[in-house]
């Protein structure tokens, strides 16, 4: 919708809000005691039309009077966006794999960001959002950053971690800090004696093993897709 648009009349600039308005309810008036009825004013009309614009507005739409279910969309989108609970700054994790399973929708204000890199090209989900990517080392050893470029975010500048390449695991604790992957402290040692009874001599043998095992330290595991919210 759009309440700028009228049959005819129409003037190029808003209309001055009244000196002295009249406070109150509107009424049909009196002829039998020439109590005037309520005139709303071309400043009313203004009022509904600016706070209905921004409104629209606000979900990234533009006013288009041939259109008239745009309240609906924008409500509806402010009610998906508040029902996912997450705040800026919040990680999101899908089953983006499933069937069905679709990714956050960017098409309002609120948006995601995907921590995969790569996904900032045309037509991407990170287009728009992401600027110098970084990428380093090798698989299971890989390092990915990338800094947020959208001026609406309050991160706006600041360097996120693309953690769907990098395959980091999330571990409570204090934000942001890394930790490598290491073993806890162990030993031990296996041996065994002869000795011969007529010389007194003897042979030591130590038992041990080969290398065993992959590529990382890891627990058993199964993979989701994150998004962080950033506005």
């Amino acid at each position: 919708m759009d309440l700028k648009k009228f049959e005819s009349g129409a003037v190029a600039s808003p209309p001055d809000a009244p000196e002295s308005p009249s406070d109150g309810y509107p009424s049909a008036g009196n002829p039998a005691t020439a109590t005037p009825a309520t005139k709303p004013g071309p400043y009313w009309f203004y009022q509904i039309d600016q706070e209905l614009r921004n409104l629209i507005e606000s979900e990234g739409l533009t006013p288009d009077h041939t259109v008239l279910d745009q309240i609906n969309t924008v409500i509806n989108a402010k009610i998906a966006a508040a029902s996912t609970q997450v705040p800026v700054g919040g990680l999101l994790q899908i089953w983006d794999h499933i069937t069905g399973v679709d990714e956050p929708d960017n098409s309002g204000t609120v948006k995601y960001i995907k921590l995969t890199a790569g996904e900032d090209g045309a037509g991407e989900y990170n287009e728009g959002l992401l600027t110098s990517e970084s990428v380093s080392g090798t698989s299971p050893d890989i390092d990915a950053t990338a800094v947020i470029d959208y001026a609406s975010s309050p991160m706006d500048g600041q360097t996120v971690k693309l953690i769907n390449t990098s395959r980091q695991f999330i571990r409570p604790g204090k934000s942001g800090v890394e930790q490598d992957d290491q073993f806890k402290s162990h030993g031990g040692h296996v041996s065994s004696q002869s000795t011969d009874a007529a010389t007194g001599s003897g042979d030591t043998n130590s038992v041990g093993n080969n290398d065993l095992g992959g590529d990382e330290t890891r627990p058993r595991n199964i993979g989701a897709t994150y998004y962080m919210r950033i506005a």
